[in-house]
């Protein structure tokens, strides 16, 4: 035999190997899903099925053309693998917390915005549709260190809600509302629907569209940043809450339409323009309404320091004097800022009532009724509008699906920001009760503490993602801002152990760096 003939058997003999080796191969990935299937780790059979289904169509498809069913079973079968191909990240809530989670991950995850052509391609697959349908979205472009993912928002409204400017919204038109689609382009799909309930042993939503459908969603991890609602008073208090951009407007056109006779208490949810005026007419010398903001929280302050430099404005330009306080705020507390030093809360409150802000510590407002404000105790305030500024609650959603929350409601979470006892699932922002183990001091509900625990959570969360430990949450140096008028803040914090506090442009310099921080999008 010569060398020639022996080239040529060689070659053969390595080609049907080949061959051999690639059968082996392909029936070992089908046993290995199947095994998955009966260890009771997902694929479930109708998505193995679907796969399955799928494979004369997809060897007519070109390369990178899987269907989402192939995704799913593949994904599936390596739930277990140290780094994902393509798991599917799913943040419930598009507040403050649940956006900046969603930036933080695109960053830390180094994905790639879609294109317009991918956009529509997602849309057309979270978009609307009838019946009930599981899914699991394919692979989005992705670079850099860590496996690619799919992120997804969901939240039952279709805008995000700038809460940080509800305080200017009731007394200067404000953007107040943003549309989520809008925001997508940013790194993730947006899907509105309302979240029926979470399944975490199969990693499963149920959710219902706003037409009324039914479909369920497939996850690889979930973050619940569900946030919080505003405490409001009951109806029969009168007065106005401060919640969301109709109160906003209401506010605003009571104190737009207020000529020298008094608004008179009505229901929270009347028009302004239609409440009762039954208050008695003020002095000739009165020409601006008197004011009461109650709740002594950083939403009460803020509104009653832009709502006191608007009245004063006023009165100047009537060329009245403008060296009297013309609002008052009604703190529950026996002084502001508790979470800061008593100096500080002192100092915050010459800056209030520099502003044109009375302040009554220690007394709890009951109702809003008849040109008066009755506090406990049967003291009464004259007032021609009142706004109820009661602070924050935790979102009730939480729950309603049965995750184990505190006393306030607040979704008990370990040090790794992890809910225990539901696979695969974080929660953050002001629905979390979150713990700084090293302190043992709990986080406030603010934006910008939202914001620090979802940078931190995007990171534990590519940590898990690629098999290796992740950090141990630390909570950043706890800093309070308020804007006090357009033209003035106050700022404080603890540095080596001492206050440091800004006032004036320097303080609402500080606050609007808080704001650009939270409120304005990733370039």
């Amino acid at each position: 035999m010569n060398m020639d003939a022996n080239k040529n058997m060689n070659r053969n003999m390595n080609k049907n190997m080949n061959r051999n080796g690639n059968k082996r191969q392909a029936g070992s990935a089908e046993n290995d899903v199947q095994k998955g299937e009966t260890a009771g780790d997902e694929p479930r059979g109708d998505l193995l099925r679907e796969a399955k289904g799928n494979d004369d169509e997809a060897k007519k498809r070109p390369a990178g053309g899987t269907p989402a069913g192939e995704a799913r079973a593949h994904a599936a079968a390596t739930r277990n693998s140290p780094v994902r191909e393509a798991p599917v990240i799913v943040v419930i809530g598009g507040g403050y917390a649940g956006l900046q989670t969603l930036f933080a991950l695109k960053k830390e995850l180094r994905l790639k915005a879609a294109n317009k052509a991918e956009r529509d391609s997602a849309a057309d697959a979270c978009g609307g549709h009838s019946g009930q349908r599981e899914r699991t979205p394919t692979p989005a472009p992705v670079e850099g260190r860590a496996a690619g993912a799919r992120l997804i928002l969901i939240d039952r409204h279709a805008s995000h809600l700038r809460k940080v400017l509800l305080f200017r919204g009731a007394v200067h038109p404000e953007k107040m509302q943003v549309p989520f689609a809008n925001l997508a382009r940013h790194g993730f799909e947006f899907l509105q629907a309302d979240v029926r309930s979470i399944h975490s042993a199969e990693r499963k939503l149920e959710l219902k569209r706003p037409d009324g459908s039914r479909e369920t969603l497939l996850y690889d991890r979930l973050v619940v940043a569900t946030g919080s609602v505003p405490r409001t008073a009951i109806e029969e208090r009168g007065g106005f809450d401060l919640s969301d951009p109709a109160d906003t407007d209401r506010i605003r056109a009571a104190l737009g339409a207020w000529r020298g006779a008094a608004v008179g208490a009505g229901a929270g949810g009347a028009d302004a323009a239609g409440q009762a005026r039954k208050a008695a007419a003020p002095e000739p010398e009165h020409r601006s309404p008197r004011s009461v903001v109650v709740g002594g929280g950083l939403s009460g302050i803020e509104l009653a320091a832009e709502w006191a430099d608007e009245l004063l404005r006023r009165r100047r330009d009537s060329g009245l004097a403008a060296d009297t306080p013309v609002v008052t705020l009604v703190n529950a507390g026996e002084r502001l800022l508790p979470q800061a030093s008593a100096e500080a809360g002192a100092r915050l409150e010459r800056e209030l009532r520099a502003a044109g802000v009375a302040l009554l510590h220690g007394r709890r407002a009951v109702r809003f009724m008849d040109g008066q404000v009755e506090l406990e105790g049967g003291e009464r305030l004259p007032a021609d509008l009142c706004v109820w500024a009661l602070g924050l609650q935790a979102s009730p959603a939480a729950a309603s699906w049965g995750l184990p929350v505190d006393e306030a409601g607040r979704i008990v979470v370990d040090a790794s920001l992890r809910i225990g006892g539901w696979d695969g699932c974080h929660a953050v922002g002001d629905c979390a009760r979150i713990v700084d183990p090293a302190t043992g001091r709990i986080e406030g509900m603010s934006c910008r503490e939202g914001t620090s625990q979802a940078k931190w959570l995007a990171k534990a969360i590519r940590a898990e993602l690629e098999g290796r430990p992740g950090p141990v949450y630390r909570s950043a140096p706890l800093v309070l801002c308020a804007s006090l008028g357009p033209n003035r803040g106050f700022a404080w914090t603890r540095l080596h152990g001492r206050d440091l506090v800004l006032t004036g442009s320097l303080g609402l310099l500080a606050r609007r760096y808080t704001w650009k921080l939270v409120d304005l999008l990733p370039d």
